[in-house]
């Protein structure tokens, strides 16, 4: 589904459609308390950038934008200051190596656990497959490796080993930073 979104009320609409409880989903009806009763769009407000502070993050973020893409962006920041916001540009976030390395910032051990269960989970509950869980899906993709070759299953190697209990947040992944890396 592609959604064309041009200004923060379309962002808002879309919202308003999209959240809510989803039966299938259990998160969603944890997470359904936090919205507001009326809708987003009740937030609204056409001075809502009066007075805020926006931090603009150029490294190594405008490095990797198209030529074409960047003085969209600019035309973006000029707006938000006429709407009386303070743009504070050139952020430096310190640390922003460590925040995208998915070992170091620990997205390779959240991925993996998240989709180690939310897989079991989808596969466990189709009415009609030959595979069940992760394991009967990496065992079919080793008697069939032709078939799978341009993708591999790096992924799907990764999660059974992962030992990670979220309620607790205690465990390992069951393999070394060094073997995820090379791996991921």
């Amino acid at each position: 589904m592609l959604l064309l979104i041009r200004t923060v009320s379309d962002a808002v609409f879309v919202l308003d459609v999209i959240s809510g409880i989803d039966y299938n989903d259990p998160a969603t009806t944890t997470w359904s308390k936090y919205i507001p009763q009326g809708g987003f769009k009740q937030f609204l407000n056409q001075n809502g950038l009066k007075g805020k502070r926006l931090g603009i993050a150029r490294n190594p973020f405008f490095g990797l934008l198209a030529s074409n893409v960047a003085p969209q962006f600019e035309k973006h920041f000029q707006t938000s200051r006429h709407q009386g916001a303070v743009v504070v540009d050139n952020l430096q976030i310190t640390n922003i190596n460590d925040i995208l390395n998915v070992t170091k910032s620990g997205e390779a051990v959240a991925l993996a656990s998240e989709f180690k269960l939310s897989f079991n989970s989808y596969l466990k509950n189709l009415v009609v497959s030959p595979v069940r869980s992760l394991a009967d899906v990496i065992a079919f993709n080793q008697k069939n490796a032709a078939l799978i070759n341009e993708f591999g299953q790096d992924i799907f190697l990764l999660a059974p080993n992962n030992k990670w209990n979220w309620r607790n947040r205690e465990g390992s992944t069951g393999q070394s930073s060094k073997t995820i890396k090379r791996r991921l």
